[in-house]
C-alpha cells in the first residue's frame, strides 16, 4: 500500500511544477507556474516563482518570485527551462506569454523577452496527431522547447505551434537585465535555423552539440558551435 510522502514543513511551497533541471553543483532548479487549472473554467491566478534547492542538505537555497510586468500571474505560462550554470542565470520559455524571460538568481533581477513574430505562434500551422486533423486552433502557445549549446554561446527555441526554431547568443538576452539595450537592437542578432518535421514540446542538447527533439527527424545541418 502506498503512503502519503510525509511532510515536515521544510518542503518547498510550490503550485504547479511545470520544469526542473539540477545543476552539477546539487542544485534543483524548479519552475512553478503559479497559475493552477489554467485550461479549464476553474482558472485560479498565482505569482510564477523559482526555487532553487539543496538536494544534499534538502533545503530551499533561494526562491525568486517574479513581478508581474516579466510574468504575468494571470496569463503567463513559464513553460520549460535552461541553465548558465557559472552565471547562475536561467533562460525560460513562457508559452502563454509569448516571451522569453530571462533570470539572474545571483541579483534577483528579471527581464522579458518579448520579441515578435520570433516568440509567436506560427497560426497556420495545423495539428495532425494519429492521422486525425485538429485545425490550427486547439492548440496554440509561443516560445516551449528552449535548448542551450553545451557551451553555453546559443540559446535556441520553438513555438509550440509551429515548426520554426530560431537561436540567438544568450548575451543578446541579458542586456535586458540591465537595460543596456533596447529591444530592436536584440532583434536583429535572432536567426531562423529552419524547419523541424513537427512541432514538439521539449528539446535538449547532448554534451556533443547534438540536438534532440520530439519530432525533429531532420538536423538541418545546422552547426552548434
Amino acid at each position: 500500500v502506498l503512503q502519503p510522502y510525509p511532510l515536515n514543513g521544510t518542503e518547498p511551497q510550490l503550485r504547479y511544477t511545470q520544469s526542473m533541471e539540477i545543476d552539477y553543483h546539487g542544485r534543483m532548479w524548479m519552475l512553478d507556474v503559479g497559475r493552477l487549472n489554467f485550461a479549464s473554467s476553474y482558472a485560479e491566478s498565482g505569482t510564477p516563482a523559482l526555487v532553487l534547492w539543496d538536494m544534499k542538505k534538502n533545503k530551499q537555497l533561494d526562491r525568486y518570485e517574479f513581478p508581474s510586468s516579466v510574468a504575468s500571474p494571470d496569463s503567463s505560462q513559464l513553460n520549460d527551462l535552461v541553465l548558465d550554470v557559472p552565471r547562475k542565470i536561467a533562460y525560460i520559455s513562457d508559452t502563454q506569454g509569448y516571451a522569453i524571460v530571462i533570470v539572474d538568481m545571483n541579483s534577483h533581477e528579471s527581464a522579458r523577452f518579448h520579441g515578435q513574430p520570433y516568440t509567436s505562434s506560427e497560426s497556420s500551422y495545423k495539428w495532425t496527431i494519429g492521422d486525425v486533423h485538429y485545425g490550427n486552433s486547439t492548440l496554440g502557445g509561443g516560445p516551449d522547447a528552449i535548448a542551450l549549446t553545451p557551451n553555453r554561446k546559443w540559446l535556441y527555441w520553438c513555438p509550440l505551434q509551429g515548426t520554426t526554431m530560431f537561436k540567438i547568443k544568450p548575451k543578446y538576452l541579458r542586456w535586458f537585465l540591465t537595460g543596456e539595450k533596447s529591444l530592436a537592437e536584440a532583434l536583429t542578432h535572432v536567426t531562423s535555423v529552419g524547419s523541424k518535421r513537427a512541432a514538439s514540446d521539449g528539446m535538449a542538447f547532448a554534451s556533443n552539440g547534438i540536438l534532440y527533439s520530439g519530432g525533429n527527424a531532420n538536423c538541418m545541418g545546422d552547426k552548434y558551435t
